[in-house]
């Protein structure tokens, strides 16, 4: 389970949630639409709140689109827990989740 880092920040209607299935070696994103208000680059907008944390970096991809525009957005799930922007976002924009299912990288593991 995730948090926002600052709901003046980031406004989403929900907590995001990462579903771990090991066997088939996939995690399903459940990401909330969002909100921005501040200009950030590199930011870690999701903060970790419970649960599994990755043992290396995640690389999520495009999980992310504009709702407006022809932009995406590319996050990763890092190894102190937290989702992070790694594309720059304007205060302003409202972000569409784009993606779902990730294959978990080789060697990753979960604790």
């Amino acid at each position: 389970m995730f948090q926002t880092q600052n709901t003046g920040s980031f406004q989403m209607r929900f907590d995001p949630v990462i579903y771990i299935h090991e066997g088939l070696g996939l995690l399903y994103l459940h990401l909330p639409p969002i909100g921005i208000n501040v200009t950030v680059e590199s930011f870690g907008f999701m903060l970790y709140k419970s649960g599994p944390k990755p043992s290396k970096e995640i690389d999520l991809g495009f999980v992310y689109q504009h709702a407006t525009g022809n932009f995406t957005y590319r996050c990763a799930w890092q190894t102190d827990g937290k989702i992070s922007l790694r594309t720059n976002a304007t205060a302003g924009d409202y972000l569409q989740p784009a993606s779902f299912i990730v294959p978990i990288p080789d060697g990753v593991t979960f604790a």
